[in-house]
């Protein structure tokens, strides 16, 4: 029962956890509201030839869509990599 509890617990908070942190990074690499960041990771992998569809224009579309991680992104990562370390601990130690 506690690992079922536990793996349970890992789900709920990853899927808590994953958006707010991926958003995060994408903004961090350069991806931004307003587009490329000039001299960021994305302004260097950046060509004209740039292909619509293309994981560059993808990580482009939700920069540009995605609010930037404010305070209640930041506690939901929190919220959700808590749940995830209290999940390890009940499937380990069978809370």
């Amino acid at each position: 029962m506690a690992l079922v509890l536990g793996a349970a617990l890992l789900g709920v908070g990853a899927l808590i956890a994953v958006p707010p942190l991926l958003i995060g990074l994408v903004h961090a690499l350069g991806w931004g509201a307003a587009g490329v960041v000039g001299g960021s990771f994305a302004a260097l992998i950046q060509t004209p030839f740039t292909a619509a569809g293309s994981l560059f224009a993808i990580l482009q579309s939700v920069g540009a869509t995605s609010a930037a991680v404010g305070v209640g992104g930041i506690l939901q990562a929190i919220a959700g990599v808590g749940m995830g370390i209290v999940g390890v601990f009940a499937a380990l130690f069978g809370a």
